[in-house]
């Protein structure tokens, strides 16, 4: 290797250097002689250079435009490398840490792949065409302001710890919206400190041509108006709210997500109404969102369907506790470790002065983590006073309000909302493009839909339900004309006397009716061991 370094030297007006087998520099430092010598190199790939440190002498490549060091040990870099001011691409691996401070100095530079998000004074590299995350800080050199003319962006960008944006007029001077390049944009806030989230919101317009927009940790009630301007978008694909806690409802017109086929919505604990979706929406997940009640008018005031929930409430403490018995008590306490924040949430809905203390109950017996008897009993007996609270709450509203979705939806999951068995069964009704069906934490659903309803779902192929510790039945499953694949979790009420009997006949193969049956055996086998 070290004769065709040294042949390699001699080649002075060498364009080319990709290296693939492992290169070891010896005592005599020949790789740092190479490059002094190829003063006309273009392209550098240093695919296995097995030192830690790039050699000062990188600097003398004035000419260089594409440096890849990813497949290499390089954990260390020269400033000299600050030089390279024709340099268009700088691949990096994972092992650099640290960043030369003049790295802005590198004017002409498109392409940069790091693990490192922080670059000092970035707003110079007005040529780069990506960058994945950035992060704002209040120190200098780090301010959101550094986006102002990096109008060459394309592809993704996340803009995160908007908490450290001083207001709005900074929040205005990063022109988000002239990057007309980018195709997907995600907003983040970290924490709740900062200033007023909405006029920061306000001044974060993004560009119009986006097909993917999401906005994470935003605290306010209300929307910046371009999120109010029914034609702003042309053709927005994808919007996800997540972890906003004061919204309580979708942007007002539906004009403006016209477009939208995929919508997110996660952990937005105050959203109250479900209207204005898309009607090309064709992917819909909602998860966390525990105010949202769906319910029709004629379950409306059924004191004797409520009544009978609550009744098996003994009966649901009983397998609650067996399934306690199965793990000391790890699954039931994931479970309700999900509804726990749903039913913090739904405590301001309740007025009721043991309220506050069956909460605290519930979280003591999350956070200790030893199988303790009377710590099963409290918990489950906590949850079981709050269970009763929300159905008592859900079935004596005074307005219906039906889940109406759009007929095109192929993918639906819902997850720690509340929704009835008439109303889930009204829903799925007219969804015949359906492929995907996920159902967790529904705590007030106890049976499935019935066969009619299954019948006309003739593309479901896959169905997911998982936590809904009061479903008592499958309904009219056996029905689902294309179903593949049905797996089921953490259902302890789940009656299936005929086993295998209710299952679809085109399920691929047996797992997944084992799933099922495999718990209720074990199941069971334990009430025979107490009996």
């Amino acid at each position: 290797m070290q004769k065709h370094k040294q042949i390699i030297c001699k080649l002075y007006h060498l364009r080319t250097i990709i290296c693939i087998d492992p290169l070891m520099d010896g005592p005599s430092d020949i790789f740092d002689g190479m490059l002094r010598n190829q003063r006309k190199l273009r392209v550098l790939s240093l695919s296995f250079y097995n030192s830690s440190k790039l050699p000062e002498s990188i600097g003398e490549l004035k000419h260089l435009r594409y440096l890849n060091l990813i497949r290499t040990l390089v954990s260390e870099l020269p400033t000299s490398l600050c030089t390279l001011y024709h340099l268009q691409l700088l691949w990096l691996n994972h092992m650099v840490d640290n960043l030369p401070d003049k790295l802005c100095n590198l004017r002409k530079l498109r392409h940069l792949e790091m693990p490192i998000y922080q670059i000092l004074n970035i707003g110079k590299l007005t040529s780069l065409q990506h960058i994945y995350v950035f992060s704002v800080q209040k120190k200098q050199g780090y301010e959101l302001r550094q986006l102002k003319d990096l109008n060459e962006l394309g592809g993704s960008l996340r803009v995160e710890n908007l908490e450290n944006v001083i207001g709005k007029d900074e929040a205005v001077e990063s022109k988000l919206y002239l990057k007309s390049r980018l195709k997907e944009l995600a907003l983040e806030w970290s924490s709740e400190n900062g200033m007023d989230a909405m006029d920061i919101l306000e001044g974060l317009r993004p560009p119009p041509q986006l097909s993917k927009l999401t906005i994470k940790g935003y605290r306010s009630d209300t929307y910046p108006g371009w999120l109010l301007e029914r034609s702003y978008f042309e053709n927005l694909e994808s919007f996800e709210l997540s972890n906003c806690s004061l919204l309580e409802g979708l942007p007002p017109d539906t004009e403006l997500l016209r477009n939208c086929s995929r919508l997110r919505i996660n952990f937005v604990p105050n959203l109250k109404e479900l209207s204005n979706l898309p009607a090309g929406l064709t992917d819909l997940s909602i998860d966390w969102c525990p105010l949202l009640m769906f319910i029709t008018n004629n379950e409306l005031g059924q004191h004797d369907v409520r009544e009978n929930i609550i009744m098996k409430a003994d009966d649901l403490a009983s397998k609650l506790a067996l399934m306690w018995e199965v793990d000391s008590g790890e699954e039931v306490r994931s479970v309700l470790s999900k509804d726990y924040s749903s039913l913090k949430q739904l405590m301001t809905l309740m007025m009721d002065d043991d309220v506050s203390k069956h909460l605290q109950i519930i979280e003591s017996g999350l956070e200790e983590r030893e199988d303790k008897v009377w710590m099963k009993e409290n918990i489950i007996k906590a949850w079981l006073f709050f269970h009763e609270q929300r159905i008592r709450f859900i079935y004596g509203r005074t307005m219906e309000m039906p889940l109406v979705l759009p007929s095109g939806l192929c993918e639906l999951s819902l997850s720690s909302c509340s929704i009835t068995d008439e109303a889930l069964a009204i829903c799925l009704g007219g969804l015949t493009s359906l492929r995907n069906l996920r159902l967790k934490y529904y705590m007030a659903l106890t049976t499935l839909p019935s066969e009619k309803v299954f019948e006309h779902l003739t593309k479901l192929v896959w169905l997911v339900v998982r936590g809904c510790l009061c479903l008592k039945s499958l309904g009219g499953l056996r029905a689902a004309p294309s179903l593949s694949s049905f797996d089921c979790w953490d259902c302890p009420s789940l009656e299936l006397a005929r086993g295998a009997e209710l299952m679809p006949l085109n399920l691929a193969g047996e797992e997944h009716v084992l799933s099922v049956a495999a718990f209720l055996q074990l199941i069971h086998s334990l009430m025979a061991c107490h009996t």
